[in-house]
C-alpha cells in the first residue's frame, strides 16, 4: 500500500499530497463498501448458454476430435498458435484440455468485451454476414460446453480431420516470396508508451510485382515462459504500424499504403482482381508507429513477408489515387436498412 500511496503522492504537489491521500482512502473505502452481487455481476457477464441435447446431439458424445478441432481450426489457431499473437497454443488435444474450463468461460460471453474469438458484434441489428467471420454458432457453443462439461474426451483419432497447426516449420501463415526485416527496436521495461517512425526498409526486388498475400510478425527477445507476462500485451513491443511504399523521389501516384499493422493481426490477403502494385526501388516509410513496454527490456524487429502474383498475373480493375470516405462527410440515417453510399474517381486503367 505503501508504494501504491507513493506513486500517486509524486504525481501531486508536495502541499497537497495529505489531500490527496485521504481522497485515496476515502476512495479505498468506497470501493470496498460496495455489495459483492454488484461486484460479481460486472466480473461475471451473462453467458450464453446451450444445451447439446437441443440440436438433437448427445452431450456425453461430444469428442474433441470429431467437434471441438472443427471449431479451433476456423476460429481459434490463427491466433492461439506457436508463435501466434494469443498467449497460448491450440494446436493439439493435450494444449487445448488444460484449458477447456476458460475456453468454455471466454466463448460463452460472445458478444461483449472479453469474449473469445474477439469478434462480438451485435447479432440481432446491423451488418450481419461477413468474410472470415469467426464468431460462434450457437449449436458450437453447445458444443464446447458440453464436452468440458463432460470430462473433455480425445474421441476417435480417425475423426481428426481438422488441421490446427495452420503455419509452417517456420512460423510463417503465408509463403512468402520476400521477407524483408525492419532495423532493430529497443524499449525499455516499464517505459511509457511511445510514438514515432522507423526507419525506411529497403525492398530487393528487380521486377515490379503484384501482391497476393501479406504477413508482419515481430520477432524479439522476449522469453515466452518463466516471465510472468504471457498477455499479448506482455510478448510483443509494436502495438501498431501504420506505413507505405513508396519509391525515394518518385510520385505521389506510385505510393501505396498497405492494411495498418497491429499486434495479432493475421496475414492479409488481396482480391484477384485488384492486387496491389510492388514496383522497383520501393522502401516501407512509416507514417506512425506505436510501441507499447512489455514490462522487460525488449530488444524486436518487425519482418515483412510478401506473397506474389505470378509475374505474368495483371489486375482487372486499377487502385485508385484518393481515398474515399474519411469518416466525417458520410452520412447515415440510424435504424435505416437498405442505405448506399456512391462514390466516384478516374481509376488507373488496366488490360489483360
Amino acid at each position: 500500500m505503501m508504494s501504491f500511496r507513493t506513486t500517486f503522492a509524486r504525481l501531486i504537489p508536495a502541499g497537497a499530497a495529505p489531500i490527496a491521500a485521504i481522497g485515496i482512502a476515502l476512495a479505498a473505502g468506497v470501493l470496498f463498501s460496495v455489495p459483492a452481487a454488484v461486484l460479481a455481476q460486472d466480473e461475471h457477464p451473462q453467458y450464453h448458454l446451450y444445451d447439446a441435447a437441443d440440436f438433437g446431439i448427445n452431450p456425453t458424445e461430444v469428442t474433441f476430435n470429431e467437434h471441438i478441432a472443427p471449431i479451433l481450426e476456423r476460429s481459434c489457431v490463427q491466433c492461439h498458435k506457436v508463435g501466434g499473437a494469443a498467449p497460448m497454443a491450440y494446436t493439439s488435444y493435450r494444449d487445448v484440455r488444460r484449458y477447456a474450463r476458460r475456453i468454455r468461460e471466454k466463448t460463452a460471453i460472445r458478444d461483449r468485451m472479453g469474449a473469445m474469438p474477439p469478434w462480438y458484434a451485435e447479432k440481432e441489428i446491423g451488418i450481419q454476414h461477413y468474410l472470415q467471420d469467426p464468431s460462434l454458432t450457437d449449436l458450437e457453443l453447445a458444443l464446447i460446453q458440453a464436452w468440458a462439461d463432460n470430462g473433455t474426451p480425445e474421441g476417435d483419432p480417425a475423426d481428426l480431420t481438422a488441421n490446427l497447426d495452420v503455419s509452417d516449420e517456420t512460423g510463417w501463415t503465408i509463403e512468402p516470396d520476400l521477407i524483408v526485416e525492419s532495423s532493430e527496436i529497443f524499449l525499455e521495461g516499464g517505459a511509457p508508451d511511445w510514438w514515432g517512425e522507423i526507419e525506411p526498409i529497403a525492398i530487393p526486388i528487380q521486377q515490379d510485382r503484384y501482391v497476393k498475400s501479406l504477413e508482419i510478425r515481430e520477432f524479439n527477445d522476449v522469453p515466452r515462459e518463466g516471465t510472468g507476462r504471457e498477455t499479448v500485451g506482455g510478448l510483443w513491443i509494436v502495438h501498431h504500424l501504420i506505413y507505405r511504399t513508396e519509391i525515394p523521389g518518385g510520385s505521389l501516384s506510385e505510393m501505396v499504403p498497405w492494411p495498418v499493422h497491429e499486434v495479432g493481426r493475421n496475414p492479409d490477403f488481396f482480391d484477384e482482381d485488384a492486387a496491389p502494385l510492388l514496383k522497383v526501388g520501393s522502401q516501407i516509410a512509416s507514417e506512425s508507429a506505436h510501441l507499447h513496454s512489455t514490462g522487460i527490456d525488449t530488444r524486436a524487429r518487425l519482418r515483412f513477408g510478401f506473397e506474389f502474383y505470378p509475374v505474368d498475373y495483371e489486375p482487372e480493375y486499377g487502385r485508385a489515387r484518393v481515398s474515399l470516405g474519411d469518416g466525417l462527410n458520410i452520412s447515415v440515417t440510424p435504424l435505416r436498412d437498405d442505405q448506399e453510399l456512391h462514390a466516384y474517381d478516374i481509376l488507373e486503367q488496366h488490360t489483360k
